[in-house]
């Protein structure tokens, strides 16, 4: 069974999602926490539930969605998920859209050796203890917009 719990971070109110199974294996989706605040807010729920953090879904690379990614990435030591296509998105478009609006800029998580990025592709699996997300490609927000599928739990991000 799927366990899920919703946190809203950051100035663009972004949705960040822990999905957990039964187990109490779990993913994060879209950490994009901003603050020391919102930060602890996730990793105590986390705790408190006891879960064992196994990866980082991003459904795209928009700085509101990762602005919490490198810190989670290194405190749990987990692999981070995204399409590559988005790689463009963190490098050109992140910096541009923060300096314009003099927002914080996120740690580039994809130059860090501390984490390990896995690039996902349409039909790719994903697999967090008894959970399995599949990786739909939804390019149009951004070039490498994904959506993962639980099909058992008929779940999707």
């Amino acid at each position: 069974m799927i366990h899920i719990e919703y946190f809203t971070f950051n100035l663009f109110l972004e949705r960040c999602s822990v999905l957990w199974d039964n187990d109490g294996n779990c993913a994060i989706a879209d950490p994009g926490f901003s603050s020391a605040r919102e930060r602890d807010e996730l990793y105590r729920f986390i705790e408190n539930k006891k879960l064992n953090v196994k990866a980082i879904l991003l459904t795209h690379g928009h700085f509101d969605h990762i602005y919490g990614v490198a810190e989670a990435a290194g405190f749990y030591g987990v692999p981070v998920y995204m399409h590559a296509a988005d790689e463009v998105i963190i490098k050109e478009a992140n910096p541009a859209l923060c300096s314009t609006y003099g927002l914080k800029l996120p740690d580039d998580f994809s130059t860090t050796g501390d984490t390990q990025l896995n690039p996902v592709q349409e039909g790719d699996v994903i697999e967090v203890g008894s959970l399995r997300f599949e990786v739909i490609e939804t390019p149009g927000h951004t070039p490498g917009g994904v959506c993962y599928l639980e099909r058992t739990e008929k779940v999707l991000l």
